[in-house]
């Protein structure tokens, strides 16, 4: 709602960028969530608006390894890839990627499937992911952030 807000009344003629989790912004689903309790996404609920979902760009983020944490909090090593995973699908030199999930929907060779992504807490699940996000940027090796003294 408050992303509603923002973008119908504060800055109605303006380009938005919301950077958060991607937790927070999947669109579509709960990304195999164990839990008996629904939950309703930043990213679903707002592009629950047709008209949201056509001018809406989700951007995920993945990386194949290292570290992940918050400010305050210990840092953890990130998952392993899947052997199959999209991970593995990009080319070992780069340390950066971008793809169009949306380019590829529209090339004409696109079949909806489900393949595995860390596309939730650095986690590997099978999912449509082309259907939870428009694109992804991809991190080689991902380092968390540190507090400066």
């Amino acid at each position: 709602k408050n992303l509603r807000w923002l973008c119908d009344k504060k800055f109605p003629n303006e380009k938005i960028i919301v950077w958060a989790a991607n937790g927070h912004i999947a669109k579509f689903g709960n990304a195999n969530e164990a839990s008996d309790k629904k939950i309703v996404r930043m990213g679903s609920y707002f592009t629950n608006d047709s008209a949201r979902l056509k001018t809406t760009y989700v951007l995920g983020f993945d990386s194949y390894s290292g570290y992940a944490g918050r400010l305050g909090w210990d840092t953890s090593k990130i998952n392993e890839p899947k052997n199959d995973g999209f991970e593995n699908w990009i080319d070992k030199q780069y340390e950066y990627a971008f793809v169009d999930f949306n380019k590829f929907k529209s090339s004409g060779n696109y079949k909806p499937q489900s393949f595995f992504l860390k596309g939730m807490g650095h986690m590997n699940y099978k999912e449509n992911w082309t259907e939870i996000f428009d694109g992804i940027f991809f991190i080689r090796n991902m380092y968390a952030c540190k507090m400066l003294k």
